[in-house]
């Protein structure tokens, strides 16, 4: 999956995860009613635990609160990047198709996208360890506890799935 691609699902994902009332609800994954999206414990932003993972980590409501923040914080900074990067998509979409192909002016706008994609990272990395910081050293045992566990499940998973291909 490309980078512009997953930062749009994890952006996405934020919002929904975060205008929930109740960090255990979770609807439109798999295993749940609505179809595609990461399912219950999955990280959908590269390393970040879902809320759902965090959940069952009994979160005090102060810790849910630092973390809602941490995140509202986020989406609002993602917001102004989602718009940055739409625009230069839309500049690289015009030289595209324009009469005379200008690369030097493609390159330019492909290298900003290259920093904003950078910078997304950056931000990912940042808030999930400002989560974590939210959390005790037990909590952190717990929930590294459970991505193992999670990652064990999504490998036989795909092993499954790989299997049944190849028996179609």
């Amino acid at each position: 999956m490309n980078t512009l691609v997953r930062l749009g699902l994890c952006i996405m994902m934020a919002a929904i995860l975060t205008s929930m009332g109740n960090a255990g609800e979770r609807r439109g994954g798999p295993g749940g009613p609505g179809g595609p999206g990461p399912g219950p414990g999955l990280e959908p932003c590269g390393g970040m635990p879902s809320m759902e993972m965090l959940a069952e980590l009994n979160l005090s409501d102060e810790q849910m609160s630092k973390i809602k923040e941490i995140i509202k914080n986020r989406q609002v900074s993602d917001e102004t990047s989602r718009e940055e990067m739409k625009s230069l998509h839309e500049q690289i979409q015009a030289l595209s198709s324009a009469d005379e192909f200008d690369e030097a002016a493609v390159r330019k706008i492909a290298e900003q996208i290259a920093a904003g994609q950078v910078e997304e990272m950056l931000s990912m990395a940042k808030t999930n360890n400002e989560v974590l910081a939210v959390l005790t050293a037990e909590q952190r045992s717990t929930l590294a506890q459970k991505k193992s566990e999670q990652k064990a499940k999504m490998q036989n998973a795909k092993k499954y799935f790989d299997k049944m291909k190849k028996q179609e």
